[in-house]
Protein backbone atom coordinates (compact mmCIF):
# COMPACT_ATOMS: atom_id res chain seq x y z
CA UNK A 1 0.00 0.00 0.00
CA UNK A 2 1.36 3.55 -0.63
CA UNK A 3 2.11 6.25 1.56
CA UNK A 4 -0.69 8.14 -0.49
CA UNK A 5 -3.47 4.95 -0.21
CA UNK A 6 -2.34 5.21 3.82
CA UNK A 7 -2.78 8.68 3.84
CA UNK A 8 -6.42 8.53 2.58
CA UNK A 9 -7.24 5.78 5.29
CA UNK A 10 -6.07 8.01 7.90
CA UNK A 11 -8.11 10.75 6.53
CA UNK A 12 -11.56 8.77 6.18
CA UNK A 13 -10.51 7.36 9.66
CA UNK A 14 -10.41 11.15 11.45
CA UNK A 15 -13.71 11.84 9.80
CA UNK A 16 -15.60 8.88 11.67
CA UNK A 17 -14.95 11.33 14.74
CA UNK A 18 -16.27 14.52 12.65
CA UNK A 19 -20.24 15.54 12.29
CA UNK A 20 -21.21 16.01 8.98
CA UNK A 21 -20.15 19.92 8.23
CA UNK A 22 -16.58 19.10 9.18
CA UNK A 23 -17.09 15.98 7.05
CA UNK A 24 -17.70 18.34 4.52
CA UNK A 25 -15.60 21.09 5.10
CA UNK A 26 -12.46 18.31 4.57
CA UNK A 27 -13.45 17.80 1.34
CA UNK A 28 -12.30 20.15 -0.70
CA UNK A 29 -12.37 19.26 -4.23
CA UNK A 30 -13.73 16.90 -6.28
CA UNK A 31 -10.32 14.57 -6.19
CA UNK A 32 -10.41 14.51 -2.18
CA UNK A 33 -14.12 13.22 -2.56
CA UNK A 34 -13.01 10.64 -5.17
CA UNK A 35 -10.21 9.32 -2.94
CA UNK A 36 -12.32 9.35 0.20
CA UNK A 37 -15.52 7.62 -0.99
CA UNK A 38 -14.06 4.30 -2.03
CA UNK A 39 -12.55 4.14 1.65
CA UNK A 40 -15.82 5.26 3.35
CA UNK A 41 -17.58 2.76 1.39
CA UNK A 42 -15.16 -0.15 2.21
CA UNK A 43 -15.26 1.07 6.26
CA UNK A 44 -19.19 1.04 5.63
CA UNK A 45 -18.89 4.71 7.02
CA UNK A 46 -22.45 5.80 5.55
CA UNK A 47 -22.50 9.53 6.22
CA UNK A 48 -18.78 9.97 4.99
CA UNK A 49 -20.35 8.12 1.79
CA UNK A 50 -23.32 10.44 1.67
CA UNK A 51 -21.38 13.61 2.21
CA UNK A 52 -19.44 12.40 -1.09
CA UNK A 53 -22.08 11.68 -3.08
CA UNK A 54 -23.83 14.72 -2.45
CA UNK A 55 -21.03 16.61 -3.02
CA UNK A 56 -20.18 14.92 -6.60
CA UNK A 57 -23.48 15.41 -7.50
CA UNK A 58 -23.11 19.56 -6.79
CA UNK A 59 -20.11 19.78 -8.34
CA UNK A 60 -18.46 20.08 -12.15
CA UNK A 61 -16.07 17.50 -13.15
CA UNK A 62 -13.57 17.24 -15.68
CA UNK A 63 -13.64 14.69 -18.46
CA UNK A 64 -11.12 12.07 -16.66
CA UNK A 65 -13.00 13.06 -12.88
CA UNK A 66 -16.14 11.88 -14.48
CA UNK A 67 -14.90 8.50 -15.81
CA UNK A 68 -13.59 8.22 -11.86
CA UNK A 69 -17.34 8.77 -10.64
CA UNK A 70 -18.50 6.56 -13.47
CA UNK A 71 -16.10 3.55 -12.13
CA UNK A 72 -17.45 3.97 -8.34
CA UNK A 73 -20.90 4.04 -9.33
CA UNK A 74 -21.61 0.20 -9.10
CA UNK A 75 -20.44 0.12 -5.45
CA UNK A 76 -23.08 2.34 -4.33
CA UNK A 77 -26.44 1.83 -3.84
CA UNK A 78 -29.69 2.11 -5.64
CA UNK A 79 -30.92 5.28 -4.07
CA UNK A 80 -27.14 6.39 -3.36
CA UNK A 81 -26.32 6.68 -7.18
CA UNK A 82 -29.50 7.90 -8.42
CA UNK A 83 -28.50 11.75 -8.21
CA UNK A 84 -25.22 10.87 -10.04
CA UNK A 85 -26.73 8.39 -12.88
CA UNK A 86 -28.93 11.37 -14.04
CA UNK A 87 -26.54 13.34 -14.55
CA UNK A 88 -24.46 10.96 -16.89
CA UNK A 89 -26.89 8.36 -18.15
CA UNK A 90 -30.10 9.69 -20.21
CA UNK A 91 -33.36 8.37 -19.21
CA UNK A 92 -34.67 8.47 -23.12
CA UNK A 93 -32.40 6.70 -25.71
CA UNK A 94 -32.70 9.59 -28.59
CA UNK A 95 -32.08 12.42 -25.86
CA UNK A 96 -29.24 13.72 -28.01
CA UNK A 97 -31.11 13.96 -31.38
CA UNK A 98 -33.87 15.54 -29.42
CA UNK A 99 -31.21 18.35 -28.47
CA UNK A 100 -29.85 18.54 -31.59
CA UNK A 101 -32.92 18.71 -32.59
CA UNK A 102 -34.14 21.71 -30.35
CA UNK A 103 -30.54 23.63 -30.63
CA UNK A 104 -31.68 23.50 -34.75
CA UNK A 105 -35.08 25.34 -33.93
CA UNK A 106 -33.59 27.35 -31.53
CA UNK A 107 -30.97 28.59 -34.20
CA UNK A 108 -32.96 28.90 -37.32
CA UNK A 109 -36.16 30.36 -35.89
CA UNK A 110 -36.57 32.42 -32.08
CA UNK A 111 -32.56 33.16 -30.80
CA UNK A 112 -31.68 36.82 -31.08
CA UNK A 113 -28.62 36.66 -32.45
CA UNK A 114 -29.24 34.38 -35.31
CA UNK A 115 -25.67 34.33 -37.14
CA UNK A 116 -23.83 33.42 -34.37
CA UNK A 117 -26.41 30.64 -33.18
CA UNK A 118 -26.43 29.29 -36.61
CA UNK A 119 -22.24 29.10 -37.02
CA UNK A 120 -22.48 27.55 -32.90
CA UNK A 121 -24.91 24.83 -33.98
CA UNK A 122 -23.40 23.84 -37.43
CA UNK A 123 -20.35 23.25 -35.35
CA UNK A 124 -21.95 21.20 -33.49
CA UNK A 125 -23.52 18.96 -36.55
CA UNK A 126 -19.63 18.90 -37.65
CA UNK A 127 -18.10 17.46 -34.46
CA UNK A 128 -21.14 15.03 -33.67
CA UNK A 129 -20.06 11.99 -33.02
CA UNK A 130 -22.68 9.99 -34.66
CA UNK A 131 -23.09 10.75 -38.44
CA UNK A 132 -26.45 8.58 -38.26
CA UNK A 133 -28.00 10.62 -35.69
CA UNK A 134 -27.42 14.36 -37.19
CA UNK A 135 -28.74 13.12 -40.38
CA UNK A 136 -31.84 11.93 -38.47
CA UNK A 137 -32.26 15.15 -37.13
CA UNK A 138 -31.05 17.40 -40.08
CA UNK A 139 -33.83 15.25 -42.34
CA UNK A 140 -36.68 15.83 -39.62
CA UNK A 141 -35.75 19.52 -40.10
CA UNK A 142 -35.70 19.64 -43.78
CA UNK A 143 -38.99 18.46 -43.88
CA UNK A 144 -40.89 20.30 -41.53
CA UNK A 145 -39.65 23.61 -42.81
CA UNK A 146 -40.12 22.32 -46.12
CA UNK A 147 -43.60 21.76 -45.31
CA UNK A 148 -44.08 25.09 -43.98
CA UNK A 149 -42.98 26.50 -47.40
CA UNK A 150 -44.75 24.52 -49.38
CA UNK A 151 -48.46 25.30 -47.49
CA UNK A 152 -47.97 28.72 -47.64
CA UNK A 153 -46.91 28.83 -51.39
CA UNK A 154 -50.10 26.57 -52.22
CA UNK A 155 -52.63 29.11 -50.11
CA UNK A 156 -51.21 31.80 -51.29
CA UNK A 157 -51.70 30.83 -55.01
CA UNK A 158 -55.02 28.88 -54.00
CA UNK A 159 -57.93 30.56 -56.36
CA UNK A 160 -59.97 30.24 -52.86
CA UNK A 161 -57.88 32.44 -51.16
CA UNK A 162 -58.01 35.07 -53.49
CA UNK A 163 -61.98 35.85 -53.68
CA UNK A 164 -63.57 37.79 -50.36
CA UNK A 165 -62.34 41.54 -48.75
CA UNK A 166 -59.32 42.94 -50.31
CA UNK A 167 -57.84 44.03 -47.08
CA UNK A 168 -58.08 40.89 -45.69
CA UNK A 169 -56.71 38.87 -48.78
CA UNK A 170 -53.59 41.54 -48.69
CA UNK A 171 -53.22 40.35 -44.92
CA UNK A 172 -53.09 36.80 -45.62
CA UNK A 173 -50.95 37.13 -48.69
CA UNK A 174 -48.36 39.07 -46.36
CA UNK A 175 -48.80 36.30 -43.80
CA UNK A 176 -48.21 33.26 -46.26
CA UNK A 177 -44.97 34.80 -48.31
CA UNK A 178 -43.53 36.36 -44.78
CA UNK A 179 -44.04 32.18 -43.66
CA UNK A 180 -42.35 31.03 -47.13
CA UNK A 181 -39.83 33.81 -46.95
CA UNK A 182 -38.59 32.96 -43.57
CA UNK A 183 -38.88 29.34 -43.64
CA UNK A 184 -37.04 29.41 -47.05
CA UNK A 185 -34.02 30.29 -44.71
CA UNK A 186 -34.49 27.89 -42.67
CA UNK A 187 -34.26 25.40 -45.38
CA UNK A 188 -31.53 26.99 -47.40
CA UNK A 189 -29.02 26.64 -44.08
CA UNK A 190 -30.45 22.77 -43.53
CA UNK A 191 -29.19 22.34 -46.78
CA UNK A 192 -25.90 23.83 -46.39
CA UNK A 193 -25.43 21.62 -43.26
CA UNK A 194 -26.64 18.41 -44.68
CA UNK A 195 -24.15 18.67 -48.01
CA UNK A 196 -21.37 19.50 -45.52
CA UNK A 197 -21.99 16.58 -44.11
CA UNK A 198 -22.84 14.79 -46.79
CA UNK A 199 -26.00 13.45 -45.72
CA UNK A 200 -28.43 15.70 -48.39
CA UNK A 201 -29.29 12.44 -50.33
CA UNK A 202 -32.80 12.47 -49.17
CA UNK A 203 -32.90 16.17 -49.53
CA UNK A 204 -32.09 16.04 -53.36
CA UNK A 205 -34.99 13.28 -53.85
CA UNK A 206 -37.11 15.57 -51.77
CA UNK A 207 -36.80 18.01 -53.76
CA UNK A 208 -36.85 16.69 -57.21
CA UNK A 209 -40.68 14.89 -55.86
CA UNK A 210 -41.93 19.22 -55.94
CA UNK A 211 -44.21 19.19 -58.75
CA UNK A 212 -47.43 21.06 -57.20
CA UNK A 213 -44.67 23.10 -55.27
CA UNK A 214 -42.65 24.29 -58.31
CA UNK A 215 -45.94 24.70 -60.20
CA UNK A 216 -47.37 27.13 -57.05
CA UNK A 217 -43.68 28.61 -57.19
CA UNK A 218 -44.34 29.43 -60.86
CA UNK A 219 -47.86 31.20 -60.50
CA UNK A 220 -46.55 32.97 -57.98
CA UNK A 221 -43.76 34.61 -59.40
CA UNK A 222 -45.99 35.07 -62.49
CA UNK A 223 -47.27 37.68 -60.02
CA UNK A 224 -46.29 41.03 -58.89
CA UNK A 225 -47.56 40.93 -54.67
CA UNK A 226 -44.47 38.99 -53.77
CA UNK A 227 -42.05 42.05 -55.61
CA UNK A 228 -43.13 44.92 -52.85
CA UNK A 229 -43.44 42.05 -49.65
CA UNK A 230 -40.49 39.58 -50.52
CA UNK A 231 -38.82 40.57 -52.99
CA UNK A 232 -36.16 38.14 -51.77
CA UNK A 233 -37.91 34.89 -52.43
CA UNK A 234 -36.93 33.67 -55.83
CA UNK A 235 -33.35 34.16 -54.94
CA UNK A 236 -33.97 31.80 -51.81
CA UNK A 237 -35.59 29.51 -53.56
CA UNK A 238 -33.10 29.00 -56.37
CA UNK A 239 -30.35 29.02 -53.78
CA UNK A 240 -31.64 26.31 -52.45
CA UNK A 241 -31.79 24.87 -55.64
CA UNK A 242 -28.58 25.63 -56.83
CA UNK A 243 -26.85 23.89 -53.81
CA UNK A 244 -28.48 20.98 -54.67
CA UNK A 245 -28.02 20.68 -58.06
CA UNK A 246 -24.34 21.59 -57.57
CA UNK A 247 -23.66 18.85 -54.88
CA UNK A 248 -25.20 16.39 -57.70
CA UNK A 249 -23.07 18.14 -60.38
CA UNK A 250 -20.24 17.53 -58.25
CA UNK A 251 -20.67 14.62 -57.36
CA UNK A 252 -20.87 15.61 -53.45
CA UNK A 253 -24.26 13.55 -53.59
CA UNK A 254 -24.60 10.69 -55.51
CA UNK A 255 -28.56 9.83 -56.87
CA UNK A 256 -30.02 8.09 -59.12
CA UNK A 257 -30.28 8.95 -62.80
CA UNK A 258 -34.19 9.09 -62.58
CA UNK A 259 -33.91 11.95 -59.62
CA UNK A 260 -31.38 13.79 -61.28
CA UNK A 261 -33.54 13.94 -64.61
CA UNK A 262 -36.56 14.92 -61.88
CA UNK A 263 -34.67 17.71 -60.24
CA UNK A 264 -34.08 19.48 -63.35
CA UNK A 265 -37.38 18.83 -65.44
CA UNK A 266 -39.52 20.16 -62.03
CA UNK A 267 -37.39 23.16 -61.33
CA UNK A 268 -36.04 24.51 -64.68
CA UNK A 269 -39.60 25.94 -65.56
CA UNK A 270 -39.02 27.97 -62.12
CA UNK A 271 -35.51 29.21 -62.85
CA UNK A 272 -37.23 29.98 -66.27
CA UNK A 273 -39.66 32.34 -64.95
CA UNK A 274 -37.86 34.00 -62.50
CA UNK A 275 -35.32 35.09 -65.81
CA UNK A 276 -38.80 36.33 -67.13
CA UNK A 277 -40.12 37.87 -64.24
CA UNK A 278 -37.42 38.92 -61.72
CA UNK A 279 -34.74 39.91 -63.51
CA UNK A 280 -35.79 43.09 -64.99
CA UNK A 281 -36.73 44.27 -60.96
CA UNK A 282 -33.27 42.44 -59.73
CA UNK A 283 -30.76 42.62 -62.06
CA UNK A 284 -28.21 41.17 -59.34
CA UNK A 285 -29.61 37.63 -59.53
CA UNK A 286 -28.31 37.41 -62.85
CA UNK A 287 -25.44 35.17 -61.71
CA UNK A 288 -27.31 33.17 -59.73
CA UNK A 289 -29.14 32.45 -62.93
CA UNK A 290 -25.98 31.65 -64.46
CA UNK A 291 -25.11 29.54 -62.21
CA UNK A 292 -28.15 27.17 -62.41
CA UNK A 293 -28.33 27.23 -66.00
CA UNK A 294 -24.38 25.92 -66.00
CA UNK A 295 -25.21 23.39 -63.09
CA UNK A 296 -28.51 22.14 -64.89
CA UNK A 297 -26.78 21.69 -67.85
CA UNK A 298 -23.89 19.62 -66.02
CA UNK A 299 -26.72 17.73 -64.84
CA UNK A 300 -28.44 16.93 -68.13
CA UNK A 301 -25.03 15.67 -69.54
CA UNK A 302 -25.34 13.28 -67.20
CA UNK A 303 -28.81 11.49 -68.58
CA UNK A 304 -30.21 9.08 -70.92
CA UNK A 305 -29.90 10.95 -74.47
CA UNK A 306 -33.38 10.93 -74.80
CA UNK A 307 -34.22 13.20 -71.45
CA UNK A 308 -31.47 15.08 -72.27
CA UNK A 309 -33.33 15.83 -75.77
CA UNK A 310 -36.26 16.61 -74.09
CA UNK A 311 -34.51 19.03 -71.22
CA UNK A 312 -32.27 20.67 -73.60
CA UNK A 313 -34.98 22.06 -75.74
CA UNK A 314 -36.47 23.76 -72.62
CA UNK A 315 -33.01 25.29 -71.69
CA UNK A 316 -33.14 27.60 -75.57
CA UNK A 317 -34.29 30.87 -72.99
CA UNK A 318 -30.87 30.58 -71.30
CA UNK A 319 -29.84 32.18 -74.96
CA UNK A 320 -29.06 35.44 -76.04
CA UNK A 321 -28.32 37.34 -79.37
CA UNK A 322 -24.62 36.79 -78.62
CA UNK A 323 -23.63 33.09 -79.15
CA UNK A 324 -20.25 34.17 -77.19
CA UNK A 325 -22.62 35.24 -74.26
CA UNK A 326 -23.64 31.95 -73.21
CA UNK A 327 -21.11 29.57 -73.81
CA UNK A 328 -22.32 26.90 -71.56
CA UNK A 329 -25.55 26.32 -73.40
CA UNK A 330 -23.40 25.98 -76.48
CA UNK A 331 -21.19 23.75 -75.04
CA UNK A 332 -24.33 21.41 -73.90
CA UNK A 333 -25.94 20.82 -77.47
CA UNK A 334 -22.37 20.70 -78.74
CA UNK A 335 -21.81 17.43 -76.58
CA UNK A 336 -25.16 16.46 -77.22
CA UNK A 337 -25.18 16.18 -80.83
CA UNK A 338 -21.35 14.70 -80.79
CA UNK A 339 -23.25 11.67 -79.09
CA UNK A 340 -26.04 11.36 -81.53
CA UNK A 341 -24.12 11.72 -84.36
CA UNK A 342 -21.00 8.99 -82.81
CA UNK A 343 -21.11 5.81 -84.65
CA UNK A 344 -21.10 2.74 -82.22
CA UNK A 345 -19.98 -0.75 -82.51
CA UNK A 346 -22.88 -2.72 -83.58
CA UNK A 347 -22.66 -4.88 -80.00
CA UNK A 348 -23.03 -1.51 -77.78
CA UNK A 349 -26.03 -0.05 -79.95
CA UNK A 350 -27.50 -3.56 -79.18
CA UNK A 351 -26.91 -2.43 -75.94
CA UNK A 352 -28.44 1.15 -75.54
Amino acid sequence: MTSSCINDYVTVLEMLYCDENEILSAIENVSIALEVLPIALELLFEECVSVCVRYLEAVPWTEEEENCVLSILPLLKADEKCELLGRVNPVKKDVSEEMLHGLILSAVQSHPNMAFAKAFVAKLLREFSCRVSARRVLEDSFRGSLKVVKESLEEYSSPDFRGGDHNETEAIQRLNLHTAMTNGRHLLWLIERMIELRVADMAVKEWSEQGAFTADLQRAFRDDAWRNIVPGLPAVVLRCTCRLANAVAAGVILVPRQVRMKLVKDWLPVLIVCKDNVTPMLTNHKPLYLELEETFLKIISTLAMSEAQELLQQCLSFSTRNAEDCPHLVSAFTTWFRRANRQLPVDQEQLS
